[in-house]
């Protein structure tokens, strides 16, 4: 009987804890979808494709941005140096999911994606 009660209760404070740690560098938008649709998986993977789709957004402004303050000869090295950042994040994160079990590792695949794509955003934002 004790246990039945004690795996609710951890699961009661583990999972706010999982939640407020593992997406602190998202968006308020974000945590307002969480608790528009729910943390099941399916709604957390709603909410990460649109978290995903504006983390893109900046990180395309951030490169715009950047192509803008780079010497000419440069420029052609940084589209290089990004198509290839692409290719190694798409081949990284791809790898953690699971087609054959259907949403298995999803949610790691698209927290990997937002993850690197914020870290690469800051690379673009701080660079000179």
């Amino acid at each position: 009987m004790k246990k039945r009660f004690y795996y609710p209760m951890v699961a009661a404070f583990i999972l706010p804890t999982f939640f407020n740690t593992a997406f602190a560098d998202y968006s308020k938008e974000f945590d307002q979808c969480i608790d528009t649709w729910g943390s099941s998986t399916e709604a957390v993977v709603r909410c990460m494709n649109v978290e995903l789709q504006t983390r893109d957004e900046l990180l395309n402004k951030a490169y715009k941005q950047y192509m803008a303050r780079i010497q000419d000869f440069r420029k052609e090295d940084l589209r290089n140096t990004q198509r290839l950042w692409i290719k190694y994040i798409d081949a990284k994160c791809g790898m953690l999911y699971h087609r054959e079990s259907y949403s298995g590792g999803l949610v790691d695949s698209s927290e990997c994606m937002i993850q690197e794509t914020i870290l690469r955003t800051k690379e673009l934002n701080e660079s000179d």
